[in-house]
């Protein structure tokens, strides 16, 4: 995740977040310009994000991910969210979720 400075409170943000798959199948593809339909749909995440002041917690993000081809190790997002309404130190939980892949879960957490 990326985060820059000059960031007032309350401002919409969009975080730049990539998800690095470490299982990849550099040796299975699924064809690139071929549409995405619930029968393509291989692996795919939601990803959450949960922003904390030490003293609560609040739900800030939430959006899905399709990984389209399986070759993919990495695969960038851009995701929407608002910044916090009163300045201070934060914490910021990133949660992937597979809802298509059991045990391919992962969190990260950021403090600014």
């Amino acid at each position: 995740a990326v985060v820059e400075d000059g960031i007032l409170p309350g401002d919409s943000l969009s975080l730049t977040i990539t998800l690095t798959r470490k299982h990849h199948d550099p040796s299975e593809d699924v064809p690139t310009g071929e549409p995405i339909r619930p029968e393509n749909i291989r692996e795919a995440y939601w990803l959450v994000i949960e922003m904390s002041n030490g003293e609560q917690s609040r739900f800030a993000a939430a959006a899905p991910l399709v990984v389209q081809r399986l070759t993919q190790r990495e695969v960038p997002m851009s995701m929407p969210m608002k910044a916090p309404s009163q300045p201070g130190e934060y914490t910021l939980k990133f949660r992937a979720m597979s809802p298509t892949t059991i045990g391919i879960n992962a969190d990260f957490t950021l403090k600014f």
